[in-house]
């Protein structure tokens, strides 16, 4: 499951420039933080950032891209 909800989230940033929000997804707020922050630890995206304050997960964005690295996953997945 894992890898298909990473692999939507990067088709959408490879063709909107733009994350896919949580509830496209219908995950909840661990689960979208989780896969978001491994996907920035792996280096897959950039411009991402999970925080984790007060037992919430904030995801926060500023002008999130698809590295070289996310590109050729998207495409050998």
């Amino acid at each position: 499951m894992k890898k298909e909800i990473t692999l939507k989230i990067l088709k959408n940033m490879h063709e909107k420039n733009k994350l896919l929000e949580q509830d496209k997804l219908k995950l909840n707020e661990k689960q979208y933080g989780e896969i978001i922050e491994t996907m920035n630890n792996d280096t897959l995206i950039l411009g991402v950032e999970v925080l984790h304050v007060e037992g919430k997960i904030i995801i926060a964005s500023n002008n999130p891209k698809l590295t070289v690295k996310g590109i050729d996953y998207l495409k050998n997945n």
